[in-house]
């Protein structure tokens, strides 16, 4: 029966007993009353029934649902009691936890398998994962070694490429640091070039952060010591250090500090034709990790390009250089082909052969170069010499395009594949010089010959026309033998110039200079240079205003400027121009270097030019020698020029001529300048009569003819002398009148044994007092070595008369 239908007859049961028990209260009693309490009666029974039937089963079977749950615990099943509908509910849920059960065991299962097929892919796709990984780092690894390998050959290519086209050091080194900052650090870099020639290290390009502005130096040098850049040159191996490792390297002697410290210095050798040349280098001041071993990698590998391009940019710039060397060469370069045709000449070349440039001779045979002769002698002599030996040096005649030819110094040199190559020099310049040096050796032995020869008449002189006067002197006026002994002192006098002339020539004459105008010279002498000419020749003195002193004996200038006049009259005979100026001139290195003797500097300039016949180069070079003249016989000695030559020469200075036939002739004076003042020129004075002495003089000299000349004369005039064959003896004399006292030394410069001017010295150690008067032809210690005598000290040129002898000892002793 089901619980339903039980639970409605036990209920109606109840109602049906509750009715009648009410309906007999109600019989009884008050029927509402009765009604409540049968209410109340019949709801509690209903409940103990509901608890009795249904709630507690169904209790039971929460709580084995419960405890299912609570354990979950499929196997556990729900107690069924009856077979009621709680009993098939307890047996539907027994059903389901059965189900549940067998479900839950197939999902355990499936579970399982799900974790181990889980795990397993798990487990594949780790490990796929981490060899996609190792694949994606060593990807990344090579993508990065790639990147790096290009950017280090980009690097060495674009530094290459700089090496090929930069032409200066100092901006293909900045480029270098440029590009390598693209990878690493070079705030702080530089290159160091050794020199162990000179044990210098230089640094073309330096770039530091503690340089001032602006913070690199082209031209940083050293000398070699034992810094880090050493070590690399010496041990030639790259070097990572940090400051810790460098003074590791400090401790053991291996390097010395220099500069400021360092946290980390990168340095590798630049190794050029397997040499260590330099070291590039790269530091930081920061930190101790701006560098890492790859930056040393990196470094090294660019390194290489960096010595080439370095090596190949110095080489480039040498061959600039010798390429703007040999374009700037005053010698001439060239280069024939195998069938002699000129493929290279340099502007110089070119300019020696008359050519506006190198393209104008390209191309064409040297035959046509070359005078017909010389291209013979060529065939003849050079070619097979050439081929024989592989080179040629000789002297050759050029020929310019217009005709003309050339002397030239040739070098030729035979090169692989027949090409030639041939160095050219223009003598013309050197054969010039040569000339000129050849004359002035040819002048000084001429000189040298002629100074021998006036000394020795100068002596002779001396005495015929001294002892001529006294002969003269001793007859009667109208003694008929005057009239030859004038004769004799004429010869005499005309000898005696000549003799001077010489001395002149030679420059062994004395001379007394000082410091003048040549100005106030050439005005002097006005008048008198007017009276040396004819009427018909106009003369013209243009003095410089602003004329420079020189030094010089001004009597001798007078002599040199009167006898160009003379000259100038003579090459004017049907009249003309004569022109005397004078200027301040530059005589500089290039005017030096086209005259031989002539030294740079500022020079008084005075010319004398006229518009006469002029003269032909044959006689130009000859002008200068002692008796050369194209004057007719008697009218010349031809010593005037030879005068002026030797005069200007020992007043240090020099003389040229520029003439042309028929347009006349400039002879041209450089004196050097002083900055001392000029002094006035002093007048010609008149001659003062002949006074008596009465003092004490010491006569020295060797020539024994002269000697008793001289001591006769002045015997005649008063004085008591003394006379000595040379030094020994005037010193011995001196000594014996210690006591006595000797007013003068009359002393020849040149004696033996002892000259006049070591004499005097010693002789003045026992005579303070005494007065000194030099004679001489010329002198060899005072006149060859020092070309003058010193001002003040008083001197009579040989030969001289008895007039002359006595004024000059007046003179002397009345200084």
């Amino acid at each position: 029966m089901s619980l339903r239908l039980k639970t409605v007859l036990i209920m109606g049961e109840t109602l049906v007993g509750l009715l009648a028990f009410v309906y007999g209260l109600t019989t009884i009693r008050n029927a509402g009353w009765l009604l409540v309490g049968a209410g109340v009666l019949f709801g509690t029974v209903c409940l103990l029934l509901m608890e009795r039937l249904v709630l507690s089963p169904l209790a039971r079977i929460i709580g084995d649902v419960q405890k299912v749950e609570a354990s979950g615990d499929l196997s556990m099943r729900v107690t069924v009691r009856g077979d009621d509908e709680l009993a098939s509910l307890a047996t539907a849920i027994n059903k389901l936890l059965q189900a549940l059960q067998v479900a839950q065991e197939a999902l355990r299962q499936s579970e399982s398998r799900y974790r181990a097929f889980n795990e397993e892919l798990e487990r594949r796709v780790a490990e796929r994962t981490a060899e996609l990984a190792a694949a994606n780092r060593k990807l990344e690894s090579e993508v990065a070694e790639r990147i790096r390998a290009e950017t280090m050959q980009g690097v060495a290519y674009r530094i290459a490429e700089a090496a090929n086209h930069e032409t200066d050091l100092v901006d293909l080194l900045r480029y270098i640091r440029q590009e390598l900052g693209t990878i690493i650090d070079t705030r702080n870099f530089y290159i160091a070039l050794s020199d162990p020639e000179h044990e210098m290290l230089h640094f073309p390009y330096y770039v530091d952060e503690n340089l001032p502005a602006p913070g690199f130096s082209t031209t940083r040098a050293r000398k070699l010591d034992r810094g880090l850049t050493e070590y690399v040159l010496r041990t030639g191996q790259p070097l990572l250090a940090t400051d810790e490792q460098i003074r590791e390297l400090v401790a053991r002697g291996e390097v010395v500090p220099l500069g400021p410290d360092t946290r980390v210095w990168l340095g590798v050798p630049l190794m050029s034709d397997g040499a260590v040349a330099g070291v590039i280098a790269v530091q930081s001041y920061a930190s101790p990790a701006a560098y890492t071993p790859d930056d040393l990698d990196l470094l090294r590998f660019v390194s290489s390009q960096i010595a080439s391009a370095i090596a190949r940019q110095r080489r480039n710039e040498l061959l600039r250089q010798q390429s703007a060397a040999i374009e700037a060469s005053i010698d001439g370069l060239a280069m024939l082909n195998a069938d002699g045709e000129y493929v290279y000449l340099n502007e110089a070349h070119a300019r020696m052969l008359g050519c506006a440039s190198p393209q104008a001779v390209v191309g064409k045979p040297w035959r046509d170069w070359y005078p017909p002769e010389e291209v013979a002698r060529f065939e003849r002599e050079v070619w097979p010499a050439l081929l024989e030996q592989g080179r040629w040096r000789g002297e050759a005649v050029g020929k310019r395009t217009d005709g003309t030819t050339f002397p030239q110094e040739l070098s030729l040199a035979a090169m692989p594949g027949g090409m030639l190559v041939a160095v050219v020099r223009d003598i013309t310049e050197r054969r010039r010089l040569e000339e000129q040096f050849h004359q002035a050796q040819k002048m000084e032995a001429v000189g040298q010959l002629a100074g021998g020869v006036a000394h020795d008449f100068n002596n002779l002189l001396t005495a015929i026309s001294g002892y001529a006067s006294l002969v003269r002197d001793a007859l009667p006026p109208s003694h008929p033998s005057r009239d030859d002994i004038g004769q004799v002192l004429a010869a005499a006098e005309r000898a005696s110039n000549l003799t001077r002339q010489l001395l002149a020539f030679s420059r062994r004459q004395i001379i007394a200079p000082s410091i003048v105008s040549l100005n106030d010279i050439i005005l002097n002498l006005g008048k008198m240079l007017r009276r040396l000419i004819s009427e018909n020749i106009e003369m013209e003195i243009i003095p410089a205003p602003d004329l420079g002193a020189v030094r010089v004996d001004p009597g001798q200038i007078e002599q040199v400027l009167t006898n160009l006049v003379v000259n100038a009259g003579d090459a004017m005979p049907n009249g003309g121009k004569l022109t005397i100026e004078t200027a301040n001139v530059r005589l500089d290195a290039e005017y030096a270097r086209q005259h031989v003797g002539v030294a740079p500097g500022d020079y008084c300039l005075l010319a004398v030019s006229d518009t006469g016949c002029g003269m032909t180069d044959e006689v130009k070079a000859r002008i200068f020698e002692p008796f050369f003249t194209t004057k007719e016989p008697g009218r010349g000695t031809g010593l005037g020029l030879a005068t002026c030559y030797g005069i200007v020469k020992q007043s240090g200075g020099h003389i040229w001529v520029y003439s042309e036939p028929g347009k006349g002739t400039t002879f041209k004076i450089y004196l050097p300048r002083v900055a001392a003042q000029p002094t006035a020129v002093p007048k010609r004075e008149e001659e003062l009569p002949l006074v008596r002495g009465q003092q004490t003089v010491l006569l020295v000299e060797d020539e024994p003819a002269v000697r008793s000349f001289a001591a006769r004369i002045l015997r005649e005039m008063g004085y008591s002398v003394l006379e000595a064959a040379n030094g020994s003896e005037a010193l011995n004399l001196a000594t014996q009148k210690a006591d006595a006292p000797i007013h003068l030394l009359l002393t020849d410069v040149v004696m033996p044994q002892m000259g006049g001017e070591k004499l005097a010295r010693r002789l003045k150690a026992i005579h303070p007092e005494m007065k000194v008067l030099y004679i001489s032809g010329y002198t060899v210690n005072a006149v060859v070595h020092q070309s003058e005598i010193d001002e003040g000290v008083a001197f009579l040129q040989k030969p001289f008369t008895t007039a002359g002898l006595a004024e000059k000892v007046r003179e002397v002793l009345a200084s």
